[in-house]
């Protein structure tokens, strides 16, 4: 399961970048020694210890083995959803948005009710900068699993990816209606406020996120730039300080300034997107 997370990161104190996921070719990253995976899989026996061999390969740090080794086993018992959901999860994790996408869709045709796979679908569809296929995905999932908060959240960042933002203000509170705590819920809700310009209710959403004992850089971050665009250059150089140097809060307050004055623009190089386990 995954949280789906805006953030700002300061790049050098004074910037800040979209991160994504790599859209290099999967068949590229799985050329690789075939015959290895032949010898390494000759005596495994039947597709689940297959699987146990990938996870082990995972393990050891050789995602190019285990993917393979994943897809032997999709071969070997290609009605089972394990080895598809696997090689998804791995897939999307290594910066194959593309090929995660077509596991999962693979598992939705055996399934339409796997809501690991639906979800799975909307976040790659996000890594591929598809916000309203995304959104599509996670309103099936709105609406057949309405207690489903990460269908809120991920909902709300693909519209806030297309423009949208009143409608994924809402999502996200609605996520929030059904898990007040949710802190990354809480942190795109802001983020998105600061988009439409509503500076002193983002800092007061992250305020409360920011006292949480789990509460992240990222998060202090977002804090600094709500004040920051709001005017509150003393209170966003007391965030900023307390985990960078005085020079990178300097170079940070003088990027808000520029912002305030129209002199650079949060988009299109505004918010890095972060993926998190949850």
């Amino acid at each position: 399961m995954f949280k789906r997370t805006f953030v700002v990161r300061l790049l050098a104190g004074t910037a800040v970048a979209l991160s994504l996921s790599s859209c290099a070719s999967f068949d590229e990253f799985l050329q690789g020694n075939h015959q290895a995976v032949a010898n390494q899989t000759e005596n495994a026996g039947d597709w689940r210890t297959l699987m146990q061999v990938a996870e082990t390969t995972r393990n050891k740090g050789d995602a190019r083995m285990a993917l393979l080794v994943y897809q032997r086993a999709h071969e070997q018992a290609p009605e089972k959803k394990e080895p598809l959901m696997a090689m998804a999860a791995l897939a999307s994790e290594v910066g194959a948005p593309r090929e995660a996408a077509r596991a999962y869709r693979q598992v939705l045709d055996m399934d339409s009710e796997d809501v690991e796979a639906r979800h799975g679908l909307g976040r790659a569809l996000i890594d591929m900068e598809m916000p309203l296929a995304a959104q599509e995905q996670f309103r099936i999932l709105v609406e057949t699993h309405p207690d489903e908060v990460r269908a809120y959240n991920g909902l709300g960042i693909a519209q806030d990816m297309a423009g949208d933002h009143p409608g994924a203000q809402r999502s996200y509170r609605m996520g929030l209606a059904l898990e007040p705590e949710n802190l990354n819920l809480s942190n795109n809700l802001a983020f998105s406020l600061i988009l439409t310009g509503d500076h002193r209710e983002a800092a007061g959403i992250l305020e409360r996120v920011v006292a949480a004992p789990s509460a992240t850089d990222q998060h202090r971050q977002n804090l600094a730039l709500a004040y920051g665009l709001a005017g509150r250059d003393t209170d966003a150089r007391s965030v900023l300080l307390r985990g960078y140097p005085d020079d990178v809060a300097h170079r940070s307050l003088a990027y808000y300034q520029d912002l305030r004055s129209g002199a650079t623009s949060l988009l299109p190089a505004g918010a890095a997107r972060e993926t998190a386990a949850e």
